[in-house]
Formats: C-alpha cells, sequence, structure tokens
C-alpha cells in the first residue's frame, strides 16, 4: 500500500478511535460502579482491542515511511537533486519535497497515536480501579459493618516538599500533598485488601502526625503573623 494512502485510512482509524475513547470515558463517568462491574470483561476487551489496533497502526506507519524514502532514493541518486547540470534535478527535487510533505502528515498521525496510547493507558488504569475493593470511611451505622472480618491492612505514604520562602506556597503545596498522599494511600489500602480476598474496606482511618499546617492571624491594624500548628 503506498504510504500516502495509508495515512488518509489511518487519519480515519484515528478519529474512529479518538470518538470511541471520548464514548467510553463518558460512560466510566456517568455509569454506577455495579453495572461497571457487571461489563468489566468486555470493557478490559474493547479496551485492547483499541491498544492493538493503535500498535499495529504505529509500526505499519514507521514501516511504510522507511520504505518510502528508500523507493526514493533507489530511484534517484543523492547528486541528481543538487547537480544543476542534471537532467533529473527537478524531479528528483519535486519527488523530495512530495517526500517532505508525506513525512509531515506521518508526524502528525504519529502524534495523533501517542495521545490515543495516553488515553487508552489512563482508561485501563481506571478500570482497574473497579477490580479493587470498596473503601469506606469510618461510620457510625453498625449494621454497615457486619460481616466476617479478614484482616488490617494499613499504608503509609510519606513525602517530602523541600524548602521555601514563601508561606503561601508552602500552604498551597502542603494541601496537594495531602490530598496525593490520601489517594495513594486508599489505593494501597485496596489493592492489600484484595490480597486477603476481602470485597471491602471499612473503618478506614487517616492519620497525618507527622505533619503540621500553617496557620494567619490578622489583626487589625497590625502585622498578620503566621503560626505553626502539629497535626494529629
Amino acid at each position: 500500500m503506498p504510504y500516502s494512502a495509508f495515512l488518509e485510512e489511518a487519519d480515519a482509524v484515528a478519529a474512529s478511535l479518538e470518538a470511541n475513547v471520548a464514548t467510553f470515558s463518558n460512560t466510566l463517568r456517568n455509569t454506577r460502579r455495579r453495572a461497571l462491574a457487571a461489563a468489566r470483561a468486555e470493557f478490559h476487551s474493547c479496551l485492547a482491542d483499541w491498544s492493538a489496533q493503535v500498535q499495529a497502526q504505529a509500526l505499519q506507519r514507521s514501516s511504510l515511511e522507511s520504505a518510502a524514502v528508500q523507493a526514493r532514493k533507489a530511484s534517484f541518486r543523492w547528486d541528481q537533486r543538487f547537480n544543476p547540470l542534471s537532467a533529473l534535478k527537478g524531479e528528483a527535487q519535486e519527488a523530495k519535497d512530495a517526500e517532505e510533505l508525506v513525512k509531515q502528515s506521518g508526524m502528525r498521525l504519529e502524534i495523533r497515536l501517542q495521545g490515543l496510547q495516553r488515553d487508552l493507558a489512563v482508561l485501563k488504569q481506571s478500570l482497574a480501579s473497579l477490580d479493587l475493593p470498596p473503601m469506606l470511611m469510618r461510620t457510625g451505622e453498625a449494621e454497615l459493618l457486619n460481616g466476617e472480618v479478614l484482616g488490617t491492612v494499613t499504608a503509609a505514604i510519606g513525602q517530602w516538599s523541600g524548602f521555601s520562602f514563601n508561606i503561601s506556597a508552602i500552604v498551597e503545596r502542603r494541601c496537594q500533598e495531602e490530598c496525593s498522599s490520601f489517594a495513594q494511600a486508599g489505593q494501597l489500602l485496596q489493592q492489600r485488601a484484595q490480597q486477603l480476598g476481602a470485597d471491602a474496606v471499612v473503618g478506614v482511618r487517616w492519620l497525618q502526625c507527622d505533619s503540621f499546617q500553617i496557620e494567619k492571624e490578622k489583626k487589625e491594624n497590625g502585622p498578620t503573623t503566621y503560626r505553626r500548628v502539629q497535626r494529629h
């Protein structure tokens, strides 16, 4: 297949895959967890099929582009394009210019395929989270905690934010780190509970004893003071 013809077909395939990925992403956001879990196998199959298509398109693009370059070089020697006395100079230059245009189209296709690969990787990670047991924080309703206890799982996430003289930057970074640490610790708890064979993680407690927060106090007609408060 000529490289230019392949690029036209590949663009259509990429557009179709992008539409499928967008629809799939909306489905994950707007469908209840139980319904998604029921169709988990079908969803995994779709993502695997789309990933295979993207990978095949990328490999074929690279192979056909190399073949097109070699064919052009076989048709025209390198000196025929630069030698002003060569009878084939104009034709050789036109072939080179056409090749560069096709290469640009190939580069745009490669960027689209790389974007699809990243989007599919994110969707696979989101779908994999459905296999993890749901997590429930502390609750006062005893009936929600009925069941067989398989064990206790723990997770510790540590982060070092570095040093800064800007108080606002410190406060903002601390908030971001706490959100990130909580998400990582929660996922780690779910993974360890899954290894125990549990179908849920309940009674979760979040303890942050090695950090502090900055409290700002501003007095009327006075200076603004900052106070470091230990968190527990």
